[in-house]
Order: C-alpha cells, then structure tokens, then sequence
C-alpha cells in the first residue's frame, strides 16, 4: 500500500508541476490582449507618427478620426475596441469611421473632372485603370461608372466599419475562439491544481510535513521551470522566426519581453510559495520532534 500510496504521490506531484506551470503561463499571456502594452510600443517606436505620415490629408474630404490632431486617439480607440472583442467582452468589432458620403462623391467628382479628356477613338480605359475621361460623359457618370468597374461602392451610412474590409473571411471570431479555449484552459489547471493539493494532502495521510514537503517540491518545481521557459522563449525561441518576420523581430522582442517580465514575477511568487510551504514543513517536523523529547521527561518529573 505504501508504495501505492507513494507511486499515487509522485503522478500528482508531477501533475501538480504541469497545471501549475501552465496556469502561470497562460495567465502570463493575458498582458497580451490588453491596449496597454501595444500603446507603450506605439510611443516607444513612433508607430503613431509613421501612421500619420502614411495617411495622405486630402483637401476638399477629410474624415475626422483620421486628422492629424485625432489620429492618436482614434488608433488607441480601435485598438481597445478589436482586443476587447477578441477576450470576447464584446459581440461585434467595432472599427468606425464617420463618413460623409455627400463630401465624398464630390470629391470623388472633383477627381473626376481633373482627369484629362479622352482624344477620338481612345479607350479611356488602360489595364482596367482609368486613363481618361470620355468627351461625352460628366464627370459626375465617369466616376460612378469607375466605381461600379472597380468594385467600390459608396457606403449609404454616416460611418463604415473598417472590420467589415479587413475581415471578410472572419478570422477576428476564429482568434476569439482561441482566446475563449485558452481562457477555459487556465481555468482548467488553476481547477486542477487545487484538486491536486486536496488529493496530496488525503495521499500524504493528513500527515502535515509530508503535505508541505510534496507541495512545495512541486510549486518550487513549477515556478523555476518558468524561468528557465521565459529565458529559452526569449534567447533561443526567438532566434527560429521565420525570415518573413525577420523584419519585424525588434516589435516581437518587445512584446516577447512585456511577456516574461510577468511570467518571471509570477514564477518568483511560486518558487516562494514552494520554499515557504518546505521551509514550513521542517519547520514543524522540528517542532514535533521537540514535543516527542520532552514529553518523556515532563512525565518522569
């Protein structure tokens, strides 16, 4: 029975090791989906001020959200607005912008009225890219007929919703469905871990030193497998990226080291909990043993 019992200990210390380890992750990973972080790297590297300078300022149509003065503001916004979808704290993704589609068919007109006129017998058309304007046609039909070529329809609403273009093919509900399954996964292991200390504690007899010895062995075990994790994903995992990242690897170090940072606190207050809970234990070992000893003598007095 003993080596039953010991056998039963070993699986769930081990058990113990692997939930513990993957709910500090997983709970590591949640700095990931909030704004907080991406807005200190947009600031660190100027990704506003590069978005700004991509985004031409057209005179006749502006959108609101896109001036310079509120561009930040609304990076921000959109930004907060897709992660809270994907935590699935929203139904829809929302990525408005106000439109206002009378300023913009004129300016789309004005446009139109710039292009040069069509010579006898021109196709105003070269490669399915407008060229010219024929003689005979206003340029309020020449821009609508090269609209309805080119597949862009004016939105009849005041906004349009940047996650209908982007989105399509409704890859934002498939990484909320992730999100949603890693949510249930550290759920899971933070169940599974207090299932395991209950089933340590009955394995170990109620015996209150093997108890702490076990838990702790297991949470220091668990904590100090998340460090040496953090440091492999950030000196070795990194150095495997695919070339089509290769570009972008100073954004993803970033981002890889706003991780660990937490992984590394929260592994820290395991290695803790586990040397407290051994130290605890011997602690109490000690005291027992103590009680054993002078409790022979306190009777022969």
């Amino acid at each position: 029975m003993d080596i039953l019992r010991y056998a039963a200990l070993v699986l769930c210390s081990i058990a113990l090791v692997v939930s513990a380890m993957g709910a500090t992750i997983l709970l590591s990973g949640r700095v990931l989906l909030y704004p907080e972080l991406y807005q200190q790297l947009f600031a660190v590297y100027s990704v506003y001020d590069l978005v700004k300078d991509q985004i031409p300022q057209q005179e006749g149509f502006t959108i609101p959200e896109l001036e310079q003065e509120q561009l930040t503001g609304t990076i921000n916004t959109m930004l907060g607005n897709l992660l809270a979808y994907v935590r699935g704290e929203t139904a829809d993704v929302d990525l408005r912008l106000s439109i206002d589609t009378s300023s913009l068919m004129t300016f789309f007109e004005q446009q139109a009225a710039a292009v040069p006129v069509c010579p006898p017998d021109m196709d105003p058309y070269v490669d399915g890219q407008p060229v010219c304007r024929p003689a005979d046609m206003s340029a309020s039909v020449f821009i609508s007929s090269v609209l309805k070529q080119q597949g862009i329809a004016i939105p009849q609403s005041s906004s349009v919703n940047l996650a209908d273009m982007i989105d399509s093919e409704n890859n934002l509900a498939r990484v909320q469905q992730m999100v949603r399954l890693l949510y249930n996964t550290f759920y899971g292991c933070v169940l599974a871990v207090i299932m395991l200390i209950a089933a340590i504690f009955l394995l170990s007899s109620r015996r209150t030193v093997s108890f702490f010895r076990w838990v702790g062995a297991s949470l220091f075990l668990a904590g100090l497998l998340g460090i040496v994790s953090g440091y492999l994903a950030q000196h070795v995992a990194l150095s495997f990226l695919p070339a089509a990242a290769a570009a972008y690897r100073e954004y993803i170090d970033a981002v890889v080291r706003f991780f660990i940072q937490d992984l590394n606190v929260i592994s820290a207050l395991l290695l803790i909990v586990g040397v407290a809970c051994i130290l605890f234990g011997i602690i109490f070992r000690s005291r027992q043993e103590k009680k054993k000893i002078m409790a022979p003598a306190s009777y022969k007095a």
